[in-house]
């Protein structure tokens, strides 16, 4: 069985085909294997903000923060309908959530 793999024009390449990006199984369970994976702009958003934070030297994937992003997500959508926000607002969405003072502190990406 073939897997869509969110593909990102700008790039111009498939965004899981670079080997940084989805450095945990976490992240990629969560993203290919649960109802996240049937919206390819909610999967390039994720994905978009770990690769910029992670090039700002912030590990987004650890396990306890890529969770608690996921769980904000999930809040999010029981209030808004994810397939109708652009790559851009979910990726604003994740970022607010990330700096908000419940959020623990990213470690240093390596």
């Amino acid at each position: 069985m073939a897997v869509n793999s969110p593909y990102d024009q700008r790039r111009d390449k498939s965004i899981l085909g670079q080997s940084n990006v989805a450095p945990t199984v976490d992240v990629a369970q969560s993203l290919l294997e649960r109802t996240f994976s049937r919206n390819p702009t909610l999967c390039r958003a994720v994905l978009n903000f770990l690769l910029v934070q992670q090039n700002q030297g912030k590990d987004m994937s650890q396990r306890h923060i890529f969770r608690l992003l996921m769980q904000h997500l999930n809040r999010l959508g029981g209030m808004a309908v994810l397939d109708m926000l652009s790559q851009e607002d979910i990726e604003a969405q994740l970022l607010a959530a990330a700096t908000t003072s419940s959020m623990p502190m990213a470690e240093p990406a390596l």
